[in-house]
């Protein structure tokens, strides 16, 4: 039996274009962190805390904290004003923490030697992992034309055109390392038939199709003409 080929997409926010490219809507979302030394206190955390910003536990001695969200940014620099925000924020997560780590180096002094790292996030507009098979997307706005007349026509007997042997799994904004292994697994649950990890539900919020229907239904292009 022949051998089959899959291909999955799992790209950053820069994704280059390419003729096989996915055209889905995505944007890109700067995060700032920060990395600090551990102090006494510090290092009895065993277990991350998150709220409007998280610290992890100690690594090598370590902590890492954060982080910034700015939205529609490409722009990768480290900045100390942004270290002021990460603090500041830490300083109302858990003040305790935030004072035995930064009580030698207050927010005002010494930012420029402070390490830490400014990336950039993949998120969907809907800020939604984009999970699942891909569809045919010049097929499907074809065959769901009547969407962009009545966003209720019903799709009942028109069978989605997928693209053959091809996944998405991407945009995890935020919380990737949480998301991204048991969203792979799903797909891998799905091209070998086994049970699947995600609910129906679950599977139906995270498909990628989900951007091509809303497309179609509010007339916007995804494929250049």
């Amino acid at each position: 039996m022949p051998a089959i080929s899959f291909t999955v997409w799992a790209h950053t926010a820069r994704l280059p274009p390419t003729p096989m490219s996915p055209p889905l809507p995505f944007r890109q979302i700067r995060g700032q962190t920060g990395v600090v030394s551990a102090s006494p206190f510090s290092q009895k955390l065993r277990c991350a805390i998150s709220g409007e910003s998280y610290i992890s536990p100690s690594w090598q001695g370590r902590h890492c904290y954060g982080a910034t969200f700015i939205l529609n940014s490409n722009d990768e620099t480290w900045y100390p004003n942004e270290e002021t925000e990460n603090r500041s924020a830490l300083q109302q997560l858990n003040p305790p923490l935030a004072q035995s780590l930064f009580e030698q180096n207050s927010c005002s002094d010494g930012l420029q030697d402070t390490q830490g790292h400014a990336a950039l996030r993949c998120d969907s507009l809907d800020h939604l992992p984009v999970v699942g098979a891909l569809g045919d997307i010049a097929a499907m706005q074809s065959a769901y034309a009547k969407l962009a007349l009545d966003k209720n026509y019903r799709l009942d007997n028109i069978p989605c055109p997928y693209l053959p042997n091809a996944y998405i799994n991407t945009a995890h904004g935020t919380r990737g390392l949480a998301t991204a292994p048991i969203c792979a697994a799903a797909i891998a649950a799905e091209i070998l038939g086994l049970p699947h990890p995600l609910s129906q539900r679950l599977r139906t919020a995270l498909h990628p199709n989900r951007a091509i229907i809303r497309a179609i239904v509010r007339q916007q292009p995804l494929l250049s003409v």
